[in-house]
């Protein structure tokens, strides 16, 4: 009697749920992998703006150096300097931000891209640091105050975050 009741209960799930076991709607595995050897490229698309990242962060950089900047001029660091050379101190705090985010990202999109895009890389690249520069000098004449600065920075990231989307998206 045993096993009669085994055979029935083996039976049961599989005439009650036959349907959803050979129904292809429900489970599918598809798959494209041949076995052999294909180039990273052909695998996943380069389609990642990550220029736009990296100019966010030479901007960012930029505004942190201004920040530095701002932050030694309200606790009399260039007190005893003439206004023309904290102009000069301001530019040299702008361009140690700058420099070393400039060098690490050339770096990085020549990883990311191609080493025959060197020279665009490299002109995109100086050109968005020199806008971050240019930018910044003009926050420094827009903004005297540090806490003032301070305040309006998340809002400036902000604008520079939209700007470079909105770039991202007319390229496409």
């Amino acid at each position: 009697d045993a096993p009669q009741s085994l055979g029935l209960v083996d039976e049961k799930p599989l005439g009650r749920d036959a349907e959803y076991i050979e129904n292809d709607d429900i489970f599918t595995i598809k798959s494209n992998i041949t076995g052999r050897y294909e180039v990273a490229a052909d695998i996943q698309p380069r389609n990642f703006p990550v220029e736009i990242f990296v100019y966010i962060t030479i901007i960012i950089c930029a505004l942190t150096g201004l920040q530095n900047f701002l932050n030694d001029l309200e606790y009399g660091v260039y007190a005893i300097v003439s206004p023309h050379s904290r102009i000069s101190f301001c530019a040299k705090n702008i361009a140690a931000g700058i420099i070393p985010a400039a060098i690490i990202n050339l770096i990085s999109l020549l990883i990311y891209s191609d080493v025959f895009d060197f020279l665009h890389t490299c002109i995109l690249i100086l050109a968005v640091s020199l806008a971050g520069f240019v930018l910044c000098m003009i926050l420094r004449f827009l903004f005297r105050n540090y806490k003032t600065y301070v305040i309006a920075m998340p809002f400036i990231i902000i604008c520079t975050i939209l700007l470079s989307l909105l770039y991202s998206l007319s390229q496409m």
